[in-house]
């Protein structure tokens, strides 16, 4: 969290330029297989070759690799869990040509989301799952069809007094992925909370223990 994943016209610093140094006794760079925001934390995919990245290519297309993320939002969702089906497209004002919006005429979008915990009407921890794979979907959803926008997005959001006594991070991880291998057996990789994540969670009242991530193929 924090850096971006590939570099633009002002991003000189991102992953995709990092990956040199991860080759160790391999003659090929890593290649990234998929995307974060820069301001989401957890998990992010990368092949150590060519062959893997068509692999794992393949898995993201046909839906075979299922994600999970936490987020806190600002509110309580109605109902408590359900699927979002919202398509998506691209909104241009001006220089941010990187905006997103619901409209019936963009890109199919769809997510699963269930309410792990909340704290009254106030403030709500989700498990969430974005069954495809459109920019800012789960941050569109949650803020746009749920009215609980993520706590710390400043582009779907507002600014919330839930977080005056936070670090001013986005609160939306990456936290768990399973990946069907090609020896027929689940991998099953869940990131650890960042620092900010733990600090919310002391401030309201959330326990991460005995907690499952949802929404993977193990669970099916």
């Amino acid at each position: 969290e924090g850096l971006a994943v590939q570099g633009g016209s002002k991003t000189t610093r991102h992953i995709d330029g990092l990956l040199d140094a991860l080759k160790f006794d391999y003659d090929e760079k890593p290649r990234l297989v998929h995307r974060l925001d820069k301001e989401t934390s957890g998990i992010l995919v990368v092949a150590r070759t060519a062959q893997s990245a068509g692999y794992f290519s393949k898995l993201f297309k046909s839906k075979d690799i299922h994600k999970t993320y936490w987020a806190l939002v600002d509110g309580l969702p109605k109902p408590p869990k359900g699927k979002i089906e919202a398509p998506l497209i691209q909104k241009r004002t001006g220089a941010k040509t990187d905006t997103r919006t619901i409209d019936e005429n963009g890109q199919e979008a769809v997510s699963l989301y269930a309410v792990q915990d909340h704290l009254a009407d106030k403030v709500s921890w989700l498990q969430m799952s974005p069954l495809t794979g459109r920019t800012h979907q789960l941050r569109i959803h949650a803020a746009e069809v749920l009215k609980t926008p993520i706590l710390g997005d400043d582009r779907y959001g507002k600014r919330s007094s839930l977080t005056d006594d936070l670090p001013d991070k986005m609160y939306l991880h990456a936290r768990a992925i399973s990946i069907p291998l090609m020896n027929k057996k689940e991998l099953v990789v869940e990131a650890p909370l960042p620092k900010h994540f733990e600090k919310a969670f002391q401030l309201f009242g959330f326990s991460e223990k005995n907690v499952e991530p949802l929404f993977l193929r193990r669970q099916k």
